[in-house]
Formats: structure tokens, C-alpha cells, sequence
């Protein structure tokens, strides 16, 4: 008498991407195995593009009493001319001059398909890892509607 085991494998790959830059395409590859008869492969593809993008251009490394200047490209892929609201929020350790509540906003106009580049200024109060929060909100967008979700 001859007998057949079947084993039932599955596998999920989860990835998260912390910062994505500019439109980009990714590939995510996995291969996954578990004894000798159960084990696969699989490849996939995936495109980060979103209509507004920001790619920070922080420093690498400051410190403390360093003053600077901190940049930020804004791209608009989208088919919309418009004006948006660019922020940076910065924790206790940075001090950003003219802000409110440590919070710095400049207005920008881009074209369709535009793109410019914002200068923020900082300083360094104090040592550590400091955090930095940045965020767009359109204001006004030619030919499109704004949704206030």
C-alpha cells in the first residue's frame, strides 16, 4: 500500500515603503520554503506615483548650533495646475525660524507636470534624533475640484 501525504503551503509577502522618491517603479521578489516538498517563488511589480510628491532632502548628519537650510523637491504629476501649502513640522531638538507652533509653511504654484524645489531654514537646539513632518495641502487646483476628505 503506497500513501501520499499533501501539505497545504502558503506564504505573504507584506512590504511598506517608508519613503518613496519621485515615481518609481519597485520589484519585490520572494522565495519561501519549508522542508524538502514544500517551497515557491514569485515576482511582482509596483509603481509609487502619486499626483503630489515630496522627496526631502534633509542633511545627514548636524550639530547642535548648526544653522541650515533644508530642501524639499514638490512634483506635481499630476494633469493640474495649482497652488499648494508645503509644511515642515519639526520636533523640540530643531528650531525653525518664522514658524508657528515649530511648524514652517510655504505657498508654491506648479504647472502640470511641474516641479520646484522649497528652502526651509533650521536650527539645531539640541542632540539626539530628531524628527521632521512634512505635508502638502492643496489650496486651489485649475480645472479640478478639491476634495476636502
Amino acid at each position: 500500500m503506497v500513501s501520499h501525504t499533501h501539505h497545504r503551503c502558503f506564504w505573504e509577502v507584506c512590504c511598506q515603503l517608508l519613503s518613496a522618491r519621485h515615481p518609481h517603479k519597485y520589484r519585490v521578489i520572494a522565495l519561501a520554503y519549508h522542508e524538502a516538498d514544500c517551497f515557491g517563488s514569485n515576482t511582482g511589480a509596483f509603481t509609487v506615483k502619486k499626483d503630489l510628491m515630496l522627496v526631502p532632502k534633509p542633511p545627514r548628519f548636524a550639530n547642535e548650533g548648526d544653522h541650515l537650510e533644508t530642501k524639499v523637491l514638490v512634483e506635481n504629476t499630476s494633469t493640474f495646475e495649482g497652488t499648494w501649502e508645503v509644511s515642515l513640522k519639526a520636533d523640540s531638538l530643531c528650531k525653525l525660524p518664522d514658524s508657528t507652533n515649530n511648524t514652517l509653511v510655504k505657498t508654491i504654484n506648479l504647472k502640470a507636470n511641474g516641479s520646484a524645489t522649497l528652502s526651509f531654514p533650521a536650527k539645531f537646539i539640541n542632540t539626539g534624533d530628531t524628527t521632521w513632518t512634512w505635508s502638502a495641502t492643496p489650496v486651489a487646483l485649475n480645472n479640478a475640484q478639491l476634495n476636502t476628505h
